[in-house]
């Protein structure tokens, strides 16, 4: 698409309703490139986190390690006032060459504390084989140009000669490029048009089995070549090609179920069985052109499709496109074309093709009782919105007051069990009975999940404050030890547990229920998160006590359950004081 100004750009436009990225200035771009590439509910609350940039953040803006999604994000961010016709400045896209030396191979003694919290993470991660993809982006808000391109080309095949020779990974995806405009506008779309590569791609020889349903659907089911398969991957690239699936190609990890390594395998030494080893891909299109035989309105031959996403298969279609050598000719790949018109049809069949993956595990508790009474609750309240695992495409609007399903879950496991089970167990919380119940007892409300999701929040702000001295060289020496505290990760979960355990100190008197623990109706969203800073405040004074519990990444139980126990007891000299230190939040809480 060729651009004329910056409201051209769908991508642009849906970033300026997202007035919760406003307080991140020029890296509201890149958050919100990064919350739809990586499908998170919410940047907003883990931004404070990821944020790196400064006077000395040796050209790195942005530092994500996600191990969920083993994929590394490292941004360079450059964002004009107004429309540039003529695109970014490259020197900006050269600059990204310093921050790849940052990550991978200076000496992390040298590396600047703004961002050596965020350095350390990346490299344990890559050390433990956690991480399979590294995103290079140069992100800007211009029209994108080859001058851009190009140094990040380089820097991506620098990066991973250094992964092999550091590392000792094989198999690890680098994906370095600009993110300009172009880019950001086809990553915002395809949350709203599943199909995003509209080209009409002829077909030879291919023949196979029509199937319709009235005006609903219609499939054509055939085989093709894995060549086929691969010259569509090196042609469109993941990003677009799997558009309409809810998840890509994970890599072949050997440290993984290997079960990419096995299709990879089966790929080279067995091409002749492959179409019976694999289930095959499915993929929709916007249309195809097919001549059924006179004899049968069933069986025909395929002659093109127009427009392809393919919504289940990913796994397939990355083994077979990352194989070092050319797909064998005897490899043949099962494979349906759909095309559907409905978009809640496309959603359906999206899901339905891929419940066996378990791509988010709230999608299997989305018709529980208590998600269907606290969506139905939430629906009642102009300020949050809660999907209770069903699935949905949101609007910016939607995506401003969202609780995240996972988030939610997440929080509430910290403030009702324990932050260890709450980091390293999320993925369990919908699988395990005793976990769920933890998070969702039957008697929870709406506003018990307000109560700790809007503390949540205030910590959340509480960070950006604190690093935003930082970033400026404005903090005092006093509140060193409560910045290295607040960097920890995992801290804001360590943090929702030790506010929980003082709770009924702060209020003085017993607590029969946690689960319906409110604020008082009135309290609006915003007043909420407001409440619960001067609280924050108070934890915040034993800083010195609390960061050893962040050991480790939170994985010493043992220890944070005796380092919370002596907290309490410390907190517990206040008792008598709280009504006096806390009365506007004391006033406001129900229980």
């Amino acid at each position: 698409m060729k651009y004329s100004q910056l409201t051209d750009s769908s991508f642009w436009l849906a970033l300026q309703q997202r007035k919760d990225l406003e307080k991140y200035g020029n890296l509201n771009c890149a958050l919100y490139a990064i919350e739809l590439h990586n499908n998170i509910d919410s940047i907003d609350l883990i931004a404070p986190d990821i944020i790196t940039e400064g006077g000395d953040d040796e050209n790195i803006d942005i530092l994500m390690t996600d191990r969920e999604s083993k994929q590394i994000y490292l941004i360079q961010s450059y964002q004009s006032a107004i429309f540039r016709p003529q695109g970014a400045k490259p020197s900006k896209a050269q600059e990204t060459s310093y921050a790849e030396t940052a990550l991978l191979s200076a000496d992390i003694d040298n590396i600047p504390l703004r961002i050596r919290e965020q350095v350390s993470d990346a490299r344990e991660a890559l050390r433990n084989k956690e991480v399979d993809k590294i995103n290079v982006w140069f992100i800007h808000n211009c029209p994108e140009t080859e001058e851009c391109e190009r140094p990040l080309h380089s820097i991506g095949r620098a990066i991973m000669d250094k992964i092999k020779a550091i590392y000792q990974i094989e198999n690890l995806r680098v994906s370095s490029k600009q993110m300009g405009l172009n880019s950001l506008d086809e990553l915002y779309n395809s949350q709203h048009s599943p199909i995003l590569i509209s080209d009409k791609i002829s077909l030879t020889d291919i023949h196979g089995f029509y199937q319709s349903s009235d005006t609903h659907w219609a499939s054509f089911s055939t085989f093709v070549t894995g060549k086929f398969i691969k010259d569509l991957y090196s042609s469109y690239g993941e990003d677009r090609l799997f558009s309409a699936n809810v998840r890509s190609y994970l890599g072949s990890n050997k440290k993984d179920l290997s079960i990419n390594k096995e299709i990879q395998n089966t790929a080279k030494s067995h091409p002749q069985n492959f179409f019976v080893f694999n289930n095959g891909i499915t993929a929709l299109v916007h249309d195809f052109e097919l001549d059924l035989y006179a004899d049968s309105p069933i069986l025909g031959q395929l002659k093109s499709v127009t427009g392809i996403s393919i919504v289940n298969g990913a796994q397939t279609t990355g083994s077979i496109s990352n194989i070092d050598t050319e797909p064998d000719d005897d490899l043949k790949i099962a494979i349906r074309f759909i095309k559907v018109e409905n978009p809640e049809l496309i959603n359906e069949i999206t899901l339905a093709n891929n419940s066996q993956n378990k791509v988010l595990r709230s999608d299997f508790r989305s018709s529980d009782p208590i998600q269907k009474r606290l969506r139905r609750d939430f629906s009642q309240n102009k300020e949050s919105l809660y999907t209770g695992g069903l699935r949905q495409v949101l609007t910016p609007a939607q995506k401003r007051i969202l609780l995240p399903t996972d988030t939610v879950a997440q929080i509430l496991i910290a403030f009702h069990e324990h932050p260890t089970s709450a980091y390293h167990r999320k993925k369990d919380i919908w699988d395990d009975e005793e976990l769920y119940q933890k998070a969702f007892d039957d008697t929870i409300t709406m506003g018990h999940i307000i109560f700790v999701y809007s503390l949540n929040e205030a910590i959340s702000q509480t960070k950006s404050e604190f690093n935003e001295q930082y970033r400026h060289n404005q903090l005092p020496e006093v509140d060193a030890i409560k910045h290295k505290l607040l960097t920890q990760p995992g801290v804001s979960l360590l943090m929702i547990h030790a506010i929980a355990s003082i709770m009924e100190i702060i209020l003085g008197s017993a607590i029969p229920n946690k689960y319906i623990l409110s604020f008082k109706e009135g309290v609006k969203r915003d007043q909420a998160k407001e409440l619960w800073l001067p609280v924050i405040k108070r934890v915040l004074t034993r800083s010195a006590l609390l960061e050893p519990a962040t050991a480790g990444r939170l994985s010493k139980r043992k220890d944070i359950s005796e380092i919370i126990t002596r907290f309490q007891s410390d907190m517990d000299m206040y008792r008598d004081d709280f009504k006096v230190l806390l009365p506007e939040f004391i006033s406001k809480i129900y229980y």
